[in-house]
């Protein structure tokens, strides 16, 4: 049987129009000049063994995959940055569970107004909201992403524009969302992680 990763519902698009972004805003023609570059992440290999048999027939008691989820930053002279962190795993036991994703790719553009500050993100992002430790209530912007971890602590990347505009009065944001991310369960072959 042939397995395909599949790129999550939008991300494909997505990702040409980050890219199409990307070259506008710290192409040549934007006359910046890219003065800091970073690029860090993380490849693992993962094997893993059910002693017990699965609860449903086609469950494999070993699996083996791979994570790649690099990242990259680069910044410009106009206090303009590029954010890219794509996410990649392939499993061999549950096809279900190999797939693409954006957690974040979005550019951030900084300035000043009114004795305040602003900023806008445009692209996919992730957004946190909350104190507590255990369950973060209002964490409704990103879909938790269940077949990394079913604990609902990882979160998708979200197509979003995010404006925040703050001063000594506080902080003021609105986000726009042109659409909300599917949940991917693990399949019937899968098991829990």
């Amino acid at each position: 049987m042939r397995r395909t990763c599949r790129p999550a519902s939008g991300a494909a698009i997505g990702t040409v129009w980050i890219l199409a972004l990307v070259c506008v805003a710290l192409g040549p023609r934007a006359q910046a000049e890219i003065v800091y570059r970073e690029f860090t992440g993380s490849v693992s290999a993962e094997n893993r063994w059910f002693p017990q048999s699965g609860a449903h027939s086609g469950q494999r008691e070993l699996s083996s995959g791979f994570v790649a989820a690099p990242q990259l930053y680069l910044e410009d002279d106009r206090e303009r940055s590029f954010t890219l962190e794509p996410f990649l795993r392939y499993d061999s036991g549950d096809p279900r569970r190999s797939h693409f994703d954006l957690r974040q790719a979005y550019l951030l553009f900084l300035g000043e107004f009114d004795a305040g500050e602003w900023e806008v993100r445009l692209g996919f992002d992730r957004v946190f909201w909350g104190a507590a430790e255990t369950r973060n209530l209002v964490d409704i912007i990103n879909q938790v992403d269940l077949i990394e971890h079913p604990d609902e602590k990882t979160r998708l990347g979200q197509p979003m524009l995010h404006v925040t505009w703050s001063g000594d009065w506080g902080v003021f944001e609105v986000f726009g969302l042109p659409y909300h991310r599917a949940r991917t369960l693990a399949g019937r072959r899968g098991a829990a992680g």
